[in-house]
């Protein structure tokens, strides 16, 4: 190969790898205008194998986890989580498989969910090298992990419809931050039984009004960082269910609610 071919090759290259470079910068400026983060996971439509097992489980399985949804230019389609005020496309079912990773004290690193359509969310720490590999090299232990998860009795999920969703929270007694970004709502039963015990208990003794203050001026700004990370709605929704059916057995109603 003469001179002239190589740096005709080399420029080729260069502007190859500049295309590339922008293509990727393009699709991570529409992601962000979307709401979307790099670790929002892909969804894909399952292999064929999966779609026969996926078509026997889809009648038992309850659709209960708000999701947005949108194809973007690369031609996949990202799903992230609702963020506070909005109102989700559409809706995941309760089964997540987890594929443990990383090392001491983290968190699940790979998640496989399905749509109500049977199509299939991937995500991971990071979702451009997610591995199907682990969910269809076994169809027989994919289908059982599928019904040991809908068997399992814990946690419940509610089988509610979409929530409506309010931009704003009154301004009485102030918002339930970190309760309205993990449950995408202000008005639903899981933080209506929140605020009642925030009003009615917690507001009656200066221990209480104090955790209150010191609450209103944490929250904002961890919600603000860590809202849209699925980590944070996963562990806050553990800790919120936790203490909603807390309250509710010592007879604190979840029933629609106006702030004091």
């Amino acid at each position: 190969m003469s001179i002239e071919d190589e740096v005709r090759k080399a420029q080729q290259d260069k502007r190859a790898q500049e295309e590339a470079q922008q293509l990727k910068m393009d699709l991570q400026k529409a992601l962000e205008s979307q709401g979307f983060h790099t670790s929002a996971p892909f969804l894909y439509d399952p292999p064929p194998q999966m779609k026969k097992i996926i078509e026997e489980v889809l009648p038992h399985l309850k659709f209960t986890e708000p999701k947005i949804i949108r194809r973007m230019r690369d031609g996949k389609i990202y799903m992230r989580w609702i963020e506070y005020g909005e109102t989700p496309d559409t809706y995941t079912f309760d089964v997540t498989l987890r594929h443990e990773s990383g090392g001491k004290d983290r968190e699940p690193g790979e998640y496989l969910s399905i749509m109500p359509n049977g199509n299939i969310i991937f995500s991971n720490d990071n979702s451009s090298s997610i591995n199907i590999h682990e969910y269809t090299n076994n169809m027989a232990e994919f289908r059982q992990r599928i019904i040991n998860e809908i068997a399992n009795p814990t946690p419940k999920p509610r089988p509610n419809p979409p929530r409506p969703t309010t931009t704003t929270p009154p301004n009485k007694s102030g918002g339930c931050y970190i309760a309205t970004a993990v449950y995408g709502s202000y008005n639903c039963p899981e933080v209506w039984v929140l605020r009642r015990f925030r009003d009615n208990v917690l507001n009656s003794n200066f221990i209480g009004r104090a955790f209150i203050r010191i609450y209103y001026i944490l929250s904002p700004a961890l919600v603000k960082h860590f809202g849209h990370t699925l980590w944070f709605k996963r562990l806050g929704k553990g800790t919120l269910e936790q203490m909603g059916n807390s309250l509710r057995d010592k007879g604190i109603s979840d029933t629609a609610y106006d702030d004091l």
